[in-house]
């Protein structure tokens, strides 16, 4: 199991931020934890993630593109230390997806992860009909952001 992914849903965990509902489903700015991705130049353009249905759960599927694997370890670096602060009791602002995952482990749910060569895979299950519900109504919002951050990246490219 990748232990710098467990570390980021650790963090994540921990931090049961509460984000008011006009608030982005992912923060690059505000977010903690979001906001070490962000500091990696080119580090969100080149990794992708996407969420499936399982029957007890979701998975999610993230690839980095194999040039950027060094800055995302230097992301997971510094969620260590927002991991770390968060335990030191400062205070952590987490965007909606991040403290949704804080969330599932708040309900108990401890994901587990899979690094192959080519991706990393995280499985969230559980046995309760009403946990998996919520587990895939976060996995189809996440896609849906994914998908608009994807559409204003493009809007943005065709301006320049």
């Amino acid at each position: 199991m990748n232990r710098n992914l467990i570390l980021f849903l650790t963090l994540t965990a921990l931090t049961l931020t509460a984000a008011a509902a006009d608030e982005p489903w992912f923060d690059l700015e505000k977010c903690g934890f979001c906001k070490e991705i962000a500091k990696q130049p080119g580090l969100p353009e080149h990794m992708k993630t996407e969420y499936h249905d399982t029957k007890t759960g979701i998975i999610s599927v993230t690839y980095i593109d194999k040039d950027y694997e060094g800055a995302f370890a230097k992301a997971q670096t510094g969620i260590r230390q927002v991991v770390a602060d968060k335990m030191a009791g400062k205070p952590v602002v987490a965007c909606k997806h991040c403290a949704a995952i804080g969330e599932f482990y708040g309900m108990g749910i401890m994901p587990e992860s899979i690094k192959s060569e080519k991706c990393i895979v995280v499985i969230y299950s559980s046995s309760d009909a009403v946990v998996v519900t919520k587990l895939q109504d976060f996995g189809k919002k996440t896609n849906e952001a994914i998908a608009e951050m994807a559409k204003k990246k493009e809007s943005a490219d065709a301006k320049k």
